[in-house]
């Protein structure tokens, strides 16, 4: 059984077909979903989720594109959110220089508060990052950053010996079975297997054999079978040691099997 550690299924694009969406997932092996907040209304909307659905956990964050919006109040609101039981990361938060739909300064701002958010209340940081590594790698040091998970992963392999080395760990989505990314499935291949995730940041990004279509939480099996594949072990073994990382990432106990 998988977890998907990154989805947005608190987003309107799985409103009409949400019970279809589920039962997919389920039949292709998705045990859990994190659903990942990127304003107030999402990370709203993933809490009212997790506390619907036990296979479902929220996270609580601000986009780097949605740091322009950013207000005391929002702040206010978003840290109350925080303390939820079901949540359980702060994020997706970060950098995006590569866009720029907030200035660079609204980004850093934001994102330090995020980050010290995180550390407050002992919680996993999950980062998004695009045309930013290094500037992101010296204000996580800086801001001395224990548990980040670097969302969608897509630096090289320099950034991830970097980042690997600080116990930080990656995460893959359907990205890594793109036939241009060979670069990106040698990064997968020897990242020290407690150091890795998988995820499908859907409605984004699905794995080529769904290129065309809408991602969801059932796709992201095609992912976990390129991993497996590189890593050398059969799909059962992946989703146990997935299941480990996810334990010790995020503290989610994989579900009893019945």
């Amino acid at each position: 059984m998988f977890v998907d550690t990154h989805c947005h299924l608190n987003v309107e694009n799985f409103a009409k077909d949400f019970d279809e969406v589920l039962k997919r997932m389920k039949k292709a092996g998705i045990s859990q979903v994190i659903n990942v907040g990127c304003d107030l209304k999402t990370s709203q909307k993933g809490i009212d989720l997790a506390e619907k659905y036990d296979f479902m956990y929220a996270t609580v964050g601000l986009h780097p594109h949605e740091a322009k919006d950013f207000t005391s109040d929002l702040w206010a609101n978003l840290e109350s959110l925080a303390q939820n039981k079901r949540v359980i990361a702060i994020g997706e938060a970060g950098l995006d220089f590569y866009r720029n739909l907030s200035t660079k300064e609204e980004q850093e701002k934001v994102f330090k508060k995020q980050c010290d958010l995180a550390k407050n209340l002992d919680l996993p940081l999950i980062i998004h990052c695009r045309d930013a590594y290094e500037e992101m790698y010296k204000i996580l040091v800086q801001e001395k950053a224990k548990k980040v998970i670097f969302h969608c992963f897509a630096g090289n392999l320099e950034f991830a010996k970097k980042i690997w080395d600080r116990g930080w760990a990656s995460a893959f989505g359907g990205m890594l079975t793109y036939p241009k990314n060979e670069d990106l499935r040698v990064i997968a291949k020897i990242c020290p297997d407690d150091l890795w995730l998988i995820e499908t940041d859907c409605p984004y990004l699905s794995p080529q054999k769904f290129r065309s279509e809408r991602n969801e939480p059932a796709y992201m099996i095609e992912t976990a079978k390129v991993l497996a594949e590189l890593k050398r072990v059969d799909l059962q073994d992946l989703g146990k040691i997935e299941e480990r990382n996810v334990e010790k990432i995020f503290g989610i106990k994989a579900p009893s099997k019945k």
